[in-house]
């Protein structure tokens, strides 16, 4: 795949995390946790990124092996 098939793909991850962090923005553990739409919202936009990851080329895809991995840049 190049660059253009996989563009549709990560603009979906990326605008789904971003409506992720807007719509718990200012929302504490606490509150998170006695919201069940917050927590709604939070798993359905990773059910979304994690199905778009998958449609993404491999080589776009980094093999991550821990916190320090080369593939994952600096930490």
């Amino acid at each position: 795949m190049s660059l253009h098939t996989d563009r549709p793909y990560l603009a979906d991850m990326r605008d789904t995390a971003r409506k992720v962090l807007r719509f718990t923005e200012g929302v504490d553990h606490e509150r998170f946790l006695a919201n069940e739409e917050k927590q709604w919202v939070v798993i359905r936009g990773i059910e979304v990124i994690g199905e778009a990851s998958t449609k993404v080329s491999p080589e776009r895809t980094p093999t991550c092996h821990g916190p320090r991995c080369a593939a994952c840049g600096p930490s």
